[in-house]
């Protein structure tokens, strides 16, 4: 009896070692998770911290290359920044054609940067002078124009025919209602800015939904999205293939920092075109979404 008890004891307790084990290896994996997890959120700060570094010193630069004369933009040394860093993206074992994407986009932004310290954009240096001083009013007009938000006659927000409360465009803004009012107030005022805002419409623009429909969405940087022409290639590069579009949205490069070209096609785009799209010379990137 107490050999046989003996017995079932040591069975028992290595049943229960391995109940504890297997209890424990989720718990044990769940704390690795969270761990990588917050790992990879520290990572992200340092990459906007290091980010919100190189646009300052793009806005430095462009400060520079005006006061000397200089044109902002120098593509021989784009090319060489993108070069140097699909060498070394290569030695860290990073996709080369990530590398390549990710430096023209971060080469984009920053262009855009310059563009807006030196009164580049027409419009928005007209809007931050009539702001000056003002940072909470001037992000209720960003929001404003980003969304395609109308200011009526009476101050009121609209969305096509619908109000916006004051509280959720606060919100949206980072600021509260009495700014908003305040920014509404100075765009009434503004002969140039009413005209503009009381005239703002939204569109459906389709770039986040046409995968999920099952259509080709293409986006363009240009190399420089002021000269004429580069809607029209872009377009004959498709339609020469039979491929009808959905829909064209292009920034205008007097309002915004970054202008792209989105293009929604009724069917995913074949490596062919897209070739021929990144070999056009208004063409900085594609992206593909």
């Amino acid at each position: 009896m107490l050999e046989g008890s003996g017995k079932c004891g040591r069975e028992g307790k290595g049943e229960l070692s391995s109940l504890v084990l297997l209890t424990w290896v989720p718990k044990l994996s769940e704390q690795k998770l969270r761990e990588l997890r917050e790992e990879i959120d520290r990572t992200d700060e340092q990459l906007l911290q290091l980010l919100s570094k190189r646009m300052e010193l793009a806005g430095q630069l462009a400060l520079l290359k005006k006061k000397m004369g200089w044109e902002l933009r120098d593509e021989k040394r784009e090319e060489e920044v993108i070069r140097r860093a699909k060498l070394l993206g290569k030695k860290l074992g990073l996709d080369v054609g990530f590398v390549d994407t990710f430096m023209r986009l971060l080469i984009s932004g920053s262009f855009g940067e310059e563009l807006r310290r030196v009164g580049g954009l027409r419009f928005w240096s007209q809007i931050e002078a009539a702001f000056r001083g003002y940072p909470g009013e001037l992000a209720v007009v960003r929001v404003l124009f980003m969304h395609g938000l109308r200011v009526s006659e009476d101050g009121r927000v609209m969305c096509g025919e619908m109000r916006i409360p004051s509280l959720q465009l606060a919100r949206a803004a980072g600021t509260d209602r009495r700014t908003v009012k305040a920014a509404i107030s100075r765009i009434l005022a503004d002969k140039t800015l009413r005209a503009v805002f009381t005239h703002l419409k939204p569109i459906p623009h389709l770039k986040d939904v046409g995968k999920e429909l099952g259509w080709g969405v293409l986006e363009v940087i240009p190399r420089d999205a002021a000269k004429p022409g580069i809607v029209k290639q872009v377009v004959e590069c498709i339609s020469n293939r039979g491929i009808s579009i959905r829909q064209v949205i292009a920034d205008d490069p007097h309002l915004v920092p970054e202008p792209r070209l989105v293009i929604i096609t009724e069917e995913p785009l074949p490596d062919e075109v897209i070739g021929e799209i990144r070999k056009l010379p208004s063409v900085y990137s594609v992206l593909l979404y």
